[in-house]
């Protein structure tokens, strides 16, 4: 959700109604819309590693191959291995060495 300023106030995050804010970082305007857009990020935050656990079909967004359940992130290991030597190689090239793939 984005704020919306307007010469009239501040568009509240949550229900939209508009407010002059009191400190430069407010983004709700009443502590309601606060604790209501707080509880959904914890109860989406929730699902989503309950989801994990329960392993639903979650597959690797580069190679599509299954994550573990005990895997939060959304690469295998054997991606990040690979993305890590791609920017090792990338790296010694940058700085004039040459890099002799070992297989």
């Amino acid at each position: 959700m984005r704020m919306i300023s307007t010469d009239l106030g501040v568009a509240c995050a949550w229900c939209g109604e508009l407010f002059t804010k009191r400190r430069p970082n407010m983004v709700y305007c009443k502590k309601e819309c606060c604790n209501a857009a707080t509880n959904k990020k914890l109860i989406e935050k929730y699902h989503k590693e309950k989801a994990r656990k329960k392993n639903k079909d979650r597959k690797c967004s580069v190679c599509q191959a299954n994550l573990s359940r005990y895997n939060s992130d959304e690469v295998c290991h054997a991606c990040q291995v690979k993305e890590s030597e791609l920017q090792k190689i990338k790296l010694l090239k940058e700085l004039g060495f040459e890099y002799i793939l070992e297989e």
